[in-house]
C-alpha cells in the first residue's frame, strides 16, 4: 500500500513537473516574442518616421526649388513692384526683399518699412541683409532621405500618395506669375534657415546685375497644406507627431494624448529643409505592459486525463489557427497580387498612350481621339478600382458614412447605363433595358446606389461579354424598388452561388483564370445594399446565364441615419 501510494505521488508529481515545465517554457517563449514584436514595432516606427520625414523635406525642398526657379525668372523693369504682387497672390510668401548692387536696401525701405510686419523682418534679417553674416546655409543634421536605406519614398506608394498630391499642389502654387514664360538667367542663390526668437523661419535669395531679392517663406502656411495628408502611425493606437525645434508638437496623427511622459519609439530628424525639427511616433498606451504581468497559476490537481485533452485541445485550437490565419495571408496576398496587376495595366496603357502623344508622334485626329479615349476609359478603371478598395476598408473599420438624398431611381438607373453605353459596346455586348417610366423617388445614399451597380455591372462586362447581351429591368412592387441584371454568360454553379459574396472570394479557375479581379465587387455591393436596407441576390437565368437582382426599399429604413457609420 505504502509502495502504491509512493507511486502514484511520484506520478503526480511527475505530472506537476511536466505542467510547470511546459508552463515556463511557454512564458518564456511568450516572452521572447513579445520582445521580438516589440522590436519589429520599434523598427516598422523608425521606417515609416523616417517616409514621413523624408516626403516633409522632399515637399519643402520642392516648394523651394520651385520659388527659387520663379525668382530667377523675374526679369520685371520694376523688381519691388513685382514681388510685393506676387506675395499678395501667393499664400506660401510671408515678406519679399529687394537689395540693390550697390548694398542699399529698396524692399522694404528702412526709413519707411510701411508696416510692423517690414520693420520685424528688417530687424529680423538685420545681421544677415548688413553682410554681418554669410549668406550660406549651415550644414544639415541629417540627410534629407525618406526612409532608413536612402531611398526616396515610393510616389505610388498608397499610403503616400495623397501627401504626394499635396506636395504637387504646393509645388504648382509656388510657381512665380512669369516663371513659365522667361528663361532662366544665370545667378547664384540659395535658402537660408533662420532662427529668431526660438522659431525657424526660411529664406530664399538669388543675386544677379541688379541685386540681392528674395523671399521669405510661410513655414505654417506649407506645413499646414502637408499635415492633414501625413499618414496615421502603422500599427493601432499610436500617435505620430511632428515637432518643432524647441520639441513642441506642431501637429499629431493618432488618437491618444501625448506628454512628456509618453514612451517614444522613434524620432527622426527632418533635415536641411527644416532644421531640428523632427517626426517621432510614440507608442499607445499599455503596449510596454510586461510579461511578467500575465498571471502564473498553475492547477497541481489536474488528473493525467484532464492534462492530456488540455494539451490535445490546444493542439488543435493552435492547428485551426494556424490554418485559418494560412487562410487569411493566402487570400490578402492573392488580393495584393490582382490589385497590383489591376492597377499596373490600365497604368502602363496610360503611360504608353500619353508619352505617344507628349513626343507628338500622333498626327491622325481620328488617332488622337482614340488615345484620348483610352486614357479616359482606363482612369475611370482605376477610378472603379479604388473606389472599391476604399469602400472596402471603410466596411472593414465600420467607417463607412451613408448620405440620405432624395433621388429618382430611375433616372440615377438610365444615367449610369447610358454613361457606361460604350463600355458595353467595346466588350461586344447590346444592352436592353425595361425601365419604367414613371418615376421612383427613394431617399437613400445615391453613391452608394451607384457603386453597387457598378460593380454588379462590371462583373457581368468582365465574366459573362461572350454572351453577347445584357438585359436590365426594374420594378416597384410592395414599396421595394427591384433592379435585376441578367446575362447570357456561362453562369455561376450552385455550389458558389452564396460564396460569390463573401471578400476575395473568386469562382473556380475554369470561369475566371483568363480574368483579373479582386474578389471585392460583389462583397461590398451586397455591404453597401445592406447597408442602406435592401439586398443583393443570384439565381441562375433560365436558358442559361445569371441573374443578379438588387432590392432597396423606397422608405429608408429607421436605423439609417446620416451622420451614423454602418
Amino acid at each position: 500500500m505504502g509502495l502504491n501510494r509512493l507511486s502514484l505521488v511520484g506520478a503526480w508529481l511527475i505530472l506537476l513537473f511536466c505542467s510547470l515545465t511546459i508552463g515556463a517554457i511557454a512564458l518564456r517563449l511568450l516572452g521572447h516574442e513579445r520582445e521580438r514584436i516589440a522590436t519589429a514595432t520599434r523598427a516598422a516606427a523608425m521606417e515609416h518616421a523616417d517616409a514621413v520625414a523624408g516626403s516633409i523635406a522632399l515637399a519643402v525642398a520642392d516648394v523651394e526649388a520651385g520659388l527659387t526657379r520663379s525668382l530667377h525668372a523675374l526679369r520685371d523693369a520694376d523688381l519691388p513692384t513685382a514681388l510685393l504682387e506676387w506675395r499678395r497672390s501667393n499664400p506660401l510668401i510671408r515678406n519679399v526683399f529687394v537689395r540693390s548692387a550697390d548694398g542699399r536696401m529698396l524692399l522694404p525701405d528702412p526709413a519707411r518699412p510701411g508696416t510692423d510686419e517690414a520693420a520685424e523682418f528688417l530687424e529680423r534679417y538685420g545681421s544677415l541683409l548688413n553682410d554681418n553674416i554669410a549668406w550660406t546655409a549651415p550644414a544639415p543634421d541629417r540627410p534629407a532621405s525618406a526612409s532608413a536605406s536612402g531611398d526616396p519614398p515610393d510616389p505610388q506608394a498608397p499610403a503616400q500618395r495623397s501627401f504626394r498630391s499635396q506636395r504637387e499642389d504646393l509645388v504648382a502654387l509656388s510657381k512665380g506669375p512669369r516663371a513659365a514664360a522667361q528663361p532662366e538667367t544665370a545667378a547664384r542663390g540659395g535658402w537660408i534657415p533662420w532662427t529668431w526668437e526660438n522659431r525657424l523661419h526660411l529664406l530664399g535669395w538669388v543675386e544677379d546685375e541688379r541685386g540681392r531679392y528674395g523671399v521669405e517663406l510661410e513655414v505654417m502656411a506649407v506645413l499646414a497644406r502637408l499635415v492633414e495628408s501625413i499618414p496615421d502611425p502603422t500599427f493601432a493606437g499610436g500617435v505620430l507627431a511632428l515637432l518643432d525645434d524647441r520639441g513642441q508638437v506642431m501637429h499629431q496623427r493618432g488618437g491618444a494624448e501625448i506628454d512628456a511622459d509618453t514612451p517614444r519609439l522613434a524620432s527622426v530628424q527632418i533635415g536641411q529643409a527644416l532644421p531640428h525639427w523632427q517626426v517621432s511616433i510614440y507608442a499607445p498606451a499599455g503596449a510596454a505592459d510586461s510579461p511578467g504581468g500575465q498571471a502564473m497559476i498553475m492547477i497541481t490537481g489536474l488528473v493525467v486525463a484532464t492534462f492530456v485533452a488540455a494539451i490535445l485541445l490546444g493542439g488543435a485550437l493552435l492547428v485551426w489557427q494556424a490554418h485559418r490565419n494560412l487562410l487569411d495571408a493566402q487570400q490578402k496576398t492573392n488580393f495584393v497580387s490582382n490589385v497590383s496587376h489591376e492597377l499596373k495595366t490600365p497604368l502602363t496603357t496610360i503611360r504608353m498612350y500619353a508619352e505617344l502623344m507628349g513626343e507628338h508622334r500622333v498626327t491622325d485626329p481620328a488617332k488622337r481621339d482614340h488615345y484620348l479615349g483610352v486614357i479616359v476609359e482606363e482612369s475611370r478603371r482605376l477610378t472603379r478600382l479604388v473606389n472599391n478598395v476604399l469602400d472596402f476598408s471603410r466596411l472593414e473599420q465600420g467607417r463607412k458614412r451613408y448620405r440620405r438624398d432624395p433621388m429618382d431611381l430611375w433616372e440615377v438607373l438610365r444615367e449610369l447605363l447610358e454613361t457606361h453605353g460604350p463600355r458595353f459596346e467595346r466588350a461586344g455586348m447590346s444592352l436592353h433595358c425595361d425601365i419604367p417610366a414613371s418615376p421612383c423617388p427613394l431617399t437613400t445614399d445615391r453613391d452608394a446606389v451607384e457603386q453597387s451597380l457598378l460593380n454588379v455591372l462590371d462583373n457581368a462586362i468582365k465574366y459573362a461579354d461572350r454572351g453577347g447581351s445584357l438585359t436590365v429591368e426594374a420594378e416597384a412592387p410592395n414599396r421595394q424598388a427591384h433592379i435585376r441584371i441578367l446575362d447570357r454568360g456561362p453562369g455561376i454553379p450552385d455550389s458558389q452561388r452564396e460564396l460569390v459574396f463573401k471578400k476575395f472570394h473568386r469562382v473556380d479557375d475554369s470561369l475566371t483564370a483568363s480574368r483579373t479581379g479582386s474578389g471585392l465587387g460583389l462583397s461590398i455591393a451586397r455591404r453597401l445594399l445592406r447597408d442602406l436596407g435592401g439586398e443583393l441576390s443570384h439565381a441562375p437565368r433560365p436558358g442559361g446565364g445569371s441573374c443578379f437582382t438588387l432590392i432597396l426599399p423606397l422608405e429608408a429604413p429607421s436605423h439609417f441615419d446620416a451622420e451614423a457609420p454602418a
